[in-house]
C-alpha cells in the first residue's frame, strides 16, 4: 500500500540556462546588492567537478562560504546544519 501525504514546493521564480554557472550567479549577486553568498551544493559536484571553485572564483569576496553536506531528501538536521553556517558566515543572499 502506497502511503498518503503532500509534497509542497516552493515558487521558482526563473530557470537561466545556456550560460556558465558562475557568470549567471555572479551577476544575480550584483542584481540583488548581496555582499556575502553562500552556496549550498552537493558533495558530488563539489568533489568530482571544478564548477563549485569557479563560481567560488567568480564571486570573490563576496562568496561567505559553501555547505556540501546535504544528504538527499535534505533532512531537517542538514537544513539547520546549514542555516547555522550561513548565520555564522553573516551571509546576505
Amino acid at each position: 500500500m502506497t502511503p498518503a501525504g503532500e509534497i509542497q514546493c516552493t515558487a521558482l521564480e526563473s530557470v537561466k540556462f545556456g550560460r556558465p554557472a558562475a557568470d549567471v550567479l555572479l551577476e544575480e549577486a550584483q542584481r540583488l546588492g548581496a555582499d556575502r553568498v553562500f552556496l549550498l551544493a552537493s558533495q558530488a559536484l563539489d568533489s568530482n567537478t571544478n564548477e563549485i571553485q569557479r563560481i567560488r572564483d567568480a564571486l570573490g569576496a563576496r562568496c561567505a562560504g559553501v555547505y556540501t553536506g546535504m544528504p538527499p531528501h535534505a533532512p531537517r538536521s542538514a537544513c539547520l546544519e546549514a542555516a547555522t553556517q550561513a548565520r555564522n558566515a553573516k551571509a546576505d543572499l
